[in-house]
């Protein structure tokens, strides 16, 4: 079964390999990055639409100091100096102007925290010379920080630049960006806890149908009596969900594995004894060859188990059973060779471990009694199997092997003789003779 699978079971989980995670592992992962990336562009478009509110404000707020810079900054009839545009009313801490005329300035400072007048730098003066006249604002970063700037013309052929810091705005968005990392955080904390435990929860019904599934698989169904009574919860097996749905049709299968079980052993152990034409001794002695035979060339632990039944052409089949590592292919063919001990011989099977256990026909687990020895510890006269066969072929009847790793079954046929009350020159094969049988093969 483990070939027809298709899939080879390996030891833990890889994180280099996604196709390994648990299913429950996966959605919390993709779960995760959708809400990061829901997270990361509400964050984008909060901030983007900050910066928009903030700037428009701020730009407002400089067409203000622009225009109390001009009106205020005049030059005196007659002469071509007017008053410093610092000194205007309503001008604030920070509030930048320079005058400028052909093409050189000739007065530039800014309002600074103890409401003095502070001078620029070289490199100030020629961004502000660098700034078109009457055009929209702009940010530049000067000797003194961050600004938005703009330049006007006045009527009297001078350029008066006036500049409000950047510093309140840029605290404004870092304490937006602070609040949206830390909530988007907490947000993504709490909701993968809670989604791990929903998820979890919401997988817990294909965890149920997982564990009875593994149960199911470690039955040994191949022979004897099966107690199928594993199901699916009724919480799990509700056919009006998807994960129901396969709870419900798993139940259903079970249940047709079940009666299929039910069915076969009622064919392995007839209600009344399968009768046959022959010597009862001889019989007797096939039956304990055969399990003699399994008994030394498979290891302890191995399970033997023996069935009687009536085939659909009414002949009767008896069949013995075990999970050893089974008979080279190559050595089939000879088995019931006279003196063909290699066919299983000491190293011929490998023995699968198991539960040391015959199951009876009766459906119980009989004693472990032929499975006391093993391959090697006694030999041999490879006359057992011939001898199986000679004396199934006196009495008209045929014995075949089939064989892979860990099943070898030897399949007899005999002839049915009609039911009689008398007994005389026919043979009873019934599950209590072929339980004996075995037992005195092992003691």
């Amino acid at each position: 079964m483990a070939a027809l699978s298709g899939a080879t079971l390996q030891p833990g989980h890889s994180w280099r390999t996604p196709s390994s995670w648990h299913l429950r592992t996966r959605l919390v992962i993709v779960a995760m990055v959708l809400l990061v990336t829901i997270c990361g562009a509400v964050g984008v478009f909060s901030y983007v639409s900050m910066d928009g509110v903030l700037t428009r404000q701020l730009d407002q707020q400089l067409g203000g100091a622009s225009h109390r810079s001009s009106i205020f900054g005049q030059p005196v009839p007659g002469t071509m100096v007017g008053p410093d545009p610092l000194e205007a009313r309503g001008q604030s801490v920070g509030t930048l102007n320079a005058r400028m005329l052909n093409g050189a300035v000739v007065s530039a400072g800014f309002l600074a925290g103890d409401a003095t007048r502070r001078g620029l730098s070289t490199e100030d003066d020629a961004v502000l010379l660098a700034l078109t006249p009457d055009a929209a604002p702009v940010g530049r970063t000067l000797s003194a920080g961050a600004y938005r700037l703009t330049s006007v013309r006045t009527p009297f052929g001078d350029v008066i630049v006036t500049g409000l810091p950047l510093a309140e705005k840029q605290n404004i968005l870092a304490s937006l960006v602070w609040t949206l990392v830390l909530v988007s955080a907490a947000g993504l904390v709490l909701i993968g806890l809670a989604g791990t435990a929903a998820i979890r929860r919401t997988l817990k019904p294909l965890e149920q149908l997982s564990e009875v599934a593994t149960k199911v698989s470690r039955l040994p169904l191949d022979a004897g009596e099966v107690t199928l009574g594993v199901r699916v919860p009724a919480s799990a097996a509700h056919p009006g969900t998807e994960v129901g749905s396969v709870g419900y049709a798993l139940n259903q299968m079970l249940d047709n594995v079940s009666n299929a079980l039910e069915a076969r052993q009622e064919s392995e152990l007839p209600d009344e004894p399968v009768v046959v034409r022959g010597d009862a001794a001889q019989l007797h002695q096939v039956i304990a060859n055969l399990l003699s035979n399994a008994r030394k060339h498979t290891a302890p632990g191995t399970r033997v188990v023996t069935g009687v039944m009536r085939s659909a052409d009414g002949s009767a089949m008896v069949t013995v059973t075990d999970n050893g590592g089974g008979i080279p292919p190559e050595f089939l063919s000879r088995v019931f060779a006279r003196f063909a001990r290699f066919a299983r011989a000491d190293t011929a099977r490998t023995p699968v471990a198991n539960s040391a256990a015959v199951h009876q026909p009766d459906g119980t687990a009989g004693g472990t009694g032929c499975m006391a020895g093993t391959g090697s510890a006694e030999g041999t006269s490879g006359l057992g199997l011939s001898i199986v066969q000679s004396i199934l072929e006196a009495h008209g009847g045929t014995v075949e092997v089939s064989s892979r790793p860990g099943r070898t079954e030897f399949a007899i046929r005999l002839p049915a003789a009609p039911p009689a009350r008398t007994f005389t020159g026919r043979a009873q094969l019934v599950p209590k003779d072929l339980i004996s049988a075995s037992r005195t093969v092992d003691a």
